[in-house]
């Protein structure tokens, strides 16, 4: 049976911390890209002006 963790854009259990703001914007815009979705649209998404996630 399958579980939300299966489908899960950062599973956990991986030993992998985050140290910088660059390591997490490369996080979120793998993530982004992996969901199909434009800098717009996660703006959209999330509530956020599009300059958040541009910057």
């Amino acid at each position: 049976m399958k579980t939300d963790r299966d489908h899960a854009i950062f599973p956990l259990g991986k030993n992998c911390m985050i140290e910088d703001s660059s390591q997490f914007g490369a996080a979120v815009a793998s993530a982004r890209k992996a969901l199909g979705l434009t800098q717009r649209e996660l703006a959209l998404a999330v509530n956020s002006g599009q300059r958040f996630i541009v910057d």
